[in-house]
C-alpha cells in the first residue's frame, strides 16, 4: 500500500469516528438542546421559561402580596459557565419565603437533576450606597455545561404593596416564553401598564375564577437585548409590565392605595409630616449668621444652599422605611452627613429659619423612563431635592451635586416630572428643564509659536456649566504630581510628547464662575520641516475623531448633558514664512449635533476656529446614520494640513 493510500485510508477511518462520536453524543443528548443550538448558533444560553407568578389578596383589612419568580435557563456553550452563580435579593420590603434551585444534566434523552443544597445569606453593598439593608441568598448550579438547564424557583412575600416591581418579558438571552400571571380576590382593583411592547406580540388574558380575578401577559420567542456601551437603562428599550394596586374594598368600605397621583402624594406626605417639628437652635444661629440684612431673598437661598453642598456629606442610606423618611434637620446638622431625603430635610429647613418658603419635592432620576401621569407609584422616583419658587419660576435645589451651581438642576434630574409638597394635602407637579448646549460650554484658546523643531504654546481654557461640574474631580483634593497629571490629561492636545511648563487654576472655589486653566506647553515632533516647507496639523485637538457608532448598534445612546465645544488655535507665523496652503473651512448641522471649523489669516497669523455641539440627552438608532455622515466629514477635516513656506 503506497503512502497515499494509506494516508486516504486514515482519513476515511478518523471521519467515521467523527460520525460515530457525533451520532452518541446525540443519542445522549435530549433533542431541545441540538434545536436551540441550531436556532441559536451565536448564543451561549437562552431561557426556556421566565415567569412570574403575583398573588395579592387582603388579608385582616391590609393587602397581602406574594411573588413567585421561575427560571428554565439551556446552556449552549461551554462559556455559559459564567451563569453558574446567582442570587436571590432580600430586603426588609421582599422577605424570602422559599427558593428551589437545580441543574438539569443531560442524561440519555432525560435529565438528571442535581439540587443546589449550598445557599449563602450576605449583606449587599449597592455601588455609591453607604448603608444598604439588602441582603442576598447566593448559590452556584452544579454541572453547568452545554445542554445542562438551570431552574431558579424562589417566592417572596410584598411586605408593603407600594413596592411592587415591574417584571421584564426580555432579557440578555433570548427567551422563548415569558409569562406575568396575577391573582387578585375580587373586591381588588389592579392597574397595569406595558411599556416598550411595540415590536413584541403580548396576548393578555382576564378571567373570573371563584373568588378570584386572573390577569395573565405571555410573550413568546423574544430576541435577547445586547450589552453596550452608553445605553439608557434597560427598562427605556426593555418590554415590561408595570402593575399595582388601586384600590381595594374592605366590608363595603373602598379604600385607596394608589389609584391616583392624589394616593402616591398622601402617602409620601404621611411619611414626611413629623419631620423638622421643632426648631434646632444651632442651626438656626448658623443661618443667621449666613443671611444678612441687606441680602436679596436670592442671595439667601443660595448662601443656605451652597452652605448645605459645602458642609454635609451626602452619604446614600438605604434601611426600609429610612430610605423614604427624611431626619430632623437637627441631626443632620450635628452629623455633618446624610442622603439625599437629609440634605433636602435641612435645605427646606434652614430656608425656612430664613423665612423663605420651598418644597420638599420627590423626583426620578435619569435612570427611570416613568412619569407622575402614567404610573402614580414610588417606581416612578428614586431621589428627593427641594424646590424654590421665584417669580412662578422653578429653581430645584439638589445639595447632593456637590459642584453644581445655584439656578441649574444636578445632570441627573435634567427633564424629569418633580412632585411639589406644598402642604399636608396640597402638590404640584413641575418640569424640571434641560440645560441647553450653550451652557456647559468648553472654550480652549491657544496660541502656537514654532521654535526649532517644537511647538510652544500658551492658552487659556474655560468650563462652565455641567462640563465644569464633570471636570471639576479632576483638580479638587489633589496636590502638586497629581494635580499636574490631571491638569496635562485635561489639556492633551497634539500628540503624546504634549508637556505642560506652568499652569494656574482660578475659580475653583467659585460654582458662579467658570473655572479657568491658564497654562503653557509644548509639543514635540508635532509638525514637519521639508526643504523649505512646513507641514503642520492645525487641529491640536480633535472632539470626535473617529468616533464612529456601529452599523449593527440596535440600542440608543444616552448623555450625561448637551454641550458645546470651542476651540480657537491662532498660529504665529515663523519669521520669513507665509502661508502656502490653507485649508477649506467645513461645516456640518444637524438638531442634535453638528461642527463648525473656519480658518483665516491676519498679518503673520493663522486662526483656526471649531466649534463642536451635542444637542441631545438620548440619540435614537434613526440619527446614527446622520452622526456617521458628520463624523466622516470631521475627519477629513481634521486631516487637513496647514502649508507654510518661506
Amino acid at each position: 500500500m503506497t503512502i497515499s493510500q494509506k494516508r486516504d485510508q486514515m482519513r476515511t477511518i478518523t471521519f467515521a469516528l467523527l460520525l460515530f462520536v457525533t451520532a452518541q453524543l446525540q443519542a445522549q443528548t435530549p433533542k431541545i438542546f441540538e434545536d436551540y443550538r441550531t436556532r441559536y448558533p451565536d448564543e451561549i444560553a437562552a431561557y426556556l421559561q421566565l415567569n412570574r407568578e403575583v398573588h395579592i389578596n387582603v388579608v385582616d383589612d391590609t393587602i397581602r402580596v406574594t411573588e413567585e419568580n421561575y427560571y428554565d435557563l439551556l446552556h449552549l456553550k461551554s462559556t455559559s459557565k459564567a451563569f453558574a452563580k446567582d442570587k436571590v435579593y432580600i430586603s426588609e420590603f421582599r422577605q424570602l419565603i422559599d427558593i428551589e434551585a437545580k441543574t438539569l444534566v443531560p442524561n440519555k434523552n432525560k435529565y438528571k437533576t442535581i439540587p443546589v443544597t449550598n445557599f449563602t445569606e450576605k449583606d449587599e453593598q449597592s455601588s455609591g450606597i453607604f448603608y444598604d439593608d439588602s441582603k442576598s441568598k447566593s448559590f452556584v448550579f452544579p454541572s453547568v455545561a452545554p445542554g445542562a438547564r438551570t431552574i431558579l424557583r424562589e417566592k417572596k412575600e410584598i411586605k408593603d404593596p407600594h413596592f411592587v416591581s415591574p417584571f421584564y418579558f426580555a432579557s440578555h438571552f433570548p427567551v422563548t416564553s415569558a409569562k406575568v400571571t396575577i391573582i387578585t380576590d375580587k373586591n381588588i382593583e389592579l392597574n397595569y401598564k406595558l411599556f416598550n411592547e411595540e415590536d413584541i406580540a403580548v396576548a393578555f388574558d382576564k378571567k373570573e375564577k371563584g373568588d378570584e380575578i386572573i390577569y395573565t401577559w405571555k410573550a413568546t420567542n423574544l430576541e435577547d437585548y445586547e450589552l453596550a456601551s452608553e445605553a439608557p437603562k434597560a427598562s427605556y428599550f426593555l418590554p415590561h409590565l408595570a402593575y399595582y394596586v388601586g384600590k381595594y374594598t374592605v366590608n363595603g368600605e373602598t379604600k385607596n392605595l394608589l389609584s391616583s397621583l392624589d394616593d402616591l402624594y398622601g402617602w409620601y406626605s404621611g411619611l414626611t409630616c413629623n419631620v423638622n417639628q421643632k426648631e434646632d437652635s444651632e442651626l438656626k444661629t448658623i443661618v443667621n449668621q449666613l443671611v444678612e440684612e441687606g441680602d436679596s431673598e436670592e442671595q439667601k437661598v443660595k448662601k443656605i444652599f451652597y452652605w448645605v453642598q459645602e458642609n454635609i456629606k451626602y452619604v446614600a442610606f438605604e434601611d426600609g422605611m429610612r430610605g423614604f423618611i427624611p431626619h430632623n434637620a437637627g441631626y443632620v446638622n450635628e452629623k455633618r452627613y446624610g442622603d439625599c431625603k437629609d440634605m433636602a430635610s435641612i435645605t427646606n429647613n434652614m430656608l425656612k429659619m430664613a423665612g423663605i418658603p420651598s418644597y420638599l419635592t420627590w423626583i426620578g432620576s435619569r435612570d427611570i423612563p416613568y412619569s407622575y401621569s402614567e404610573l402614580p407609584t414610588p417606581m416612578v422616583d428614586n431621589h428627593m431635592i427641594v424646590t424654590y419658587e421665584r417669580n412662578g419660576e422653578y429653581i430645584f435645589l439638589d445639595a447632593t451635586s456637590q459642584d453644581t451651581r445655584y439656578g441649574m438642576p444636578s445632570s441627573f434630574i435634567q427633564g424629569k416630572e418633580a412632585l411639589l409638597a406644598v402642604d399636608a394635602n396640597k402638590y404640584k407637579v413641575a418640569k424640571v428643564p434641560v440645560m441647553e448646549k450653550d451652557i456647559n460650554v468648553y472654550a480652549d484658546t491657544t496660541h502656537v509659536l514654532l521654535e526649532g523643531e517644537v511647538a510652544r504654546g500658551k492658552g487659556t481654557m474655560a468650563i462652565s456649566g455641567y462640563a465644569r461640574v464633570f471636570n471639576s474631580y479632576r483638580f479638587t483634593g489633589k496636590k502638586d504630581d497629581r494635580e499636574k497629571k490631571s491638569v496635562k490629561a485635561f489639556l492633551q492636545k497634539g500628540n503624546n510628547k504634549f508637556f505642560v511648563k506652568e499652569y494656574e487654576l482660578s475659580n475653583l472655589d467659585n460654582k458662579d464662575k467658570p473655572l479657568v486653566v491658564n497654562y503653557k506647553y509644548r509639543i514635540e515632533d508635532y509638525f514637519q520641516k521639508i526643504g523649505d516647507e512646513i507641514y503642520i496639523n492645525p487641529s491640536l485637538k480633535k472632539p470626535f475623531f473617529n468616533q464612529k457608532i456601529e452599523e449593527n448598534r440596535k440600542l440608543a445612546i444616552e448623555n450625561d448633558y448637551k454641550y458645546t465645544n470651542r476651540q480657537v488655535t491662532i498660529f504665529e507665523l515663523p519669521e520669513g514664512y507665509q502661508v502656502e496652503y490653507l485649508p477649506p473651512s467645513s461645516s456640518f448641522k444637524h438638531d442634535y449635533f453638528g461642527f463648525e471649523l473656519t480658518y483665516r489669516k491676519e498679518e503673520g497669523k493663522v486662526y483656526q476656529e471649531l466649534s463642536v455641539y451635542v444637542n441631545y440627552l438620548i440619540l435614537e438608532k434613526e440619527s446614527f446614520g446622520d452622526w456617521n455622515k458628520m463624523i466622516k466629514e470631521l475627519n477629513e477635516a481634521y486631516r487637513e494640513a496647514l502649508i507654510l513656506s518661506k
